[in-house]
C-alpha cells in the first residue's frame, strides 16, 4: 500500500491538488497506536500506514466548505477528528459498532472503516449515505483501505477525477465502473 500512497502522492503534487497543502502533519505511529488502542479500535496496520502518509484536514474544515474533495465522497478526516466523531457515536446513538469514520464530506456522508475484529466487514470501508443508499444501514464500498487508495488512485490515473480550480469534477459513471472492478465483493457498487 505505501507504494501505490506514494505514487497518490505524486500524482496529486502533479495537479497542486490542495489536500497536501491543507493535511494535518502525520502523527507518529506511537502516537496513532495510542490513541486506537485507548478508543478501544484494533489498530489495523493499514490503517496506521494511511495515516503515516497524510494526516488527513482537520475535520472542522469539512463543514465551512475550506476543503476540496479528494474523492467523490470528500476527504480524509484527521485522526484526532475521526475519534471525536466515533465517540460521539458512543455517547449517543451507538450505529457504529467499532467503524471508524475516516472520509467525511460536508453533506454529513461518510466512509469508515470496520475495525471489529468479529464483523463479517473488518477491514473493510463502509459508506453512511442515507439520501444515495435510502438506508440509515452502513454499506460495504471498498473491498480494504488498499481497494479504496487503489481506486482513488486510477480514478486520477484515468482523468475521472479531474481538478477544475476549487472544485473536484467526478465522472461518477466511470467511477462507479472502476470502484466496481476494483472492489468486486463490496455491496455499493453491486448492479
Amino acid at each position: 500500500m505505501i507504494e501505490d500512497l506514494n505514487t497518490l502522492d505524486r500524482m496529486l503534487q502533479n495537479i497542486n491538488h490542495p489536500f497536501l497543502h491543507n493535511s494535518e502533519q502525520p502523527m507518529s505511529k506511537e502516537d496513532l497506536l495510542d490513541i486506537l488502542i485507548s478508543t478501544h479500535l484494533y489498530p489495523r496496520s493499514d490503517l496506521i500506514t494511511f495515516y503515516s502518509w497524510k494526516g488527513g484536514i482537520n475535520g472542522s474544515s469539512i463543514f465551512n466548505n475550506n476543503y476540496i474533495e479528494l474523492c467523490s465522497y470528500g476527504c480524509s478526516i484527521d485522526m484526532r477528528s475521526a475519534v471525536s466523531l466515533y465517540l460521539l457515536d458512543q455517547a449517543t446513538q451507538k450505529s457504529l459498532n467499532q467503524v471508524l469514520p475516516i472520509i467525511q464530506s460536508n453533506s454529513g456522508d461518510f466512509i469508515g472503516i470496520d475495525l471489529n475484529e468479529n464483523s463479517c466487514n473488518f477491514g473493510k470501508l463502509l459508506v453512511s449515505s442515507p439520501s444515495i443508499t435510502l438506508s440509515d444501514k452502513l454499506v460495504t464500498i471498498y473491498d480494504s483501505l488498499h481497494s479504496f487508495v487503489k481506486t482513488i488512485l486510477e480514478c486520477y490515473k484515468l482523468k475521472v477525477y479531474v481538478l477544475n480550480e476549487s472544485v473536484l469534477i467526478v465522472d461518477y459513471e466511470k467511477e462507479a465502473e472502476i470502484s466496481r472492478i476494483l472492489n468486486p465483493i463490496s455491496d455499493f457498487w453491486k448492479e
